[in-house]
């Protein structure tokens, strides 16, 4: 059977760039696209230039191969720590097994127990199948991952047995923490607290705040709950009182 090679390349380089792509979603994994296409071409040429070398035996293309996986995995990821490289190299090689290896393992153990080649149009269906299952967890990661981006969501706030609906700005740089009682502090507009009358039934508790835009203190109260979308109430939860939300803009909390 002649193979050619130029072909052998670029199908090489299809399937890297989708096993990388897929094992980067599943493993969490951040790394530009570039390196990640410089990566799946290095490795689809050194697959080429080992499929090439005739003369080397069976033990020796695998070991061959796989190293170059390897180092694939290595270079588009950049992970440092080795328990997490050999981790990336075993979710890819299940991928690769799952979305095309399955087929050419059953077709070799078929080969080796004797069956029939009719049975092959099994082999397709059961590899067709991993295919599926591959993509459905890829799209159930991808949904999480978009879940994951919206940092703006909507919340009902209730206080004295009345609900206001705010929009809430998840901050993971909000490091706002009492000093007193070490819980997470959220910022409210002040207008928005205003209307809370909060300073009438509570005596506001003050806690420092270091910013990139300056420093001071903050005036600090509890409401009665907040529940966000999507998620368990929070009872209790303290907040700073802060003028520098509200107005024109659209964010009356960031937690």
């Amino acid at each position: 059977m002649r193979v050619y090679l130029d072909v052998y390349f670029i199908l090489n380089l299809i399937l890297n760039l989708f096993l990388m792509g897929i094992t980067g979603l599943l493993r969490g994994k951040r790394s530009s696209i570039s390196r990640i296409a410089v990566s799946a071409c290095l490795a689809a040429v050194l697959s080429t230039a080992i499929y090439a070398v005739s003369f080397l035996i069976h033990r020796q293309i695998f070991l061959l191969s796989l190293l170059t996986v390897y180092g694939m995995v290595w270079f588009g990821f950049r992970e440092l720590d080795r328990r997490e490289r050999r981790t990336d190299l075993l979710v890819l090689l299940i991928v690769a097994f799952v979305t095309g290896g399955l087929l050419n393992a059953l077709h070799a153990i078929g080969a080796l127990v004797g069956s029939s080649p009719r049975y092959s149009i099994w082999f397709i269906l059961l590899g067709l199948l991993g295919i599926g299952i591959a993509f459905c967890v890829l799209a159930r990661e991808l949904q999480g991952a978009y879940k994951r981006c919206q940092t703006t969501v909507q919340a009902v706030l209730c206080h004295e047995g009345r609900e206001y609906v705010l929009r809430v700005l998840f901050d993971t740089g909000n490091g706002l923490v009492s000093p007193y009682t070490g819980e997470k502090v959220a910022v409210l507009s002040a207008d928005f607290a205003s209307g809370l009358s909060l300073d009438r039934t509570q005596n506001p508790v003050y806690i420092p705040y270091h910013s990139i835009g300056g420093s001071g203190i903050l005036p600090v109260y509890r409401i009665d709950s907040v529940t966000f979308a999507g998620r368990t109430p929070i009872v209790h939860l303290p907040v700073a009182i802060s003028d520098e939300l509200g107005g024109e803009q659209e964010i009356q909390m960031i937690y």
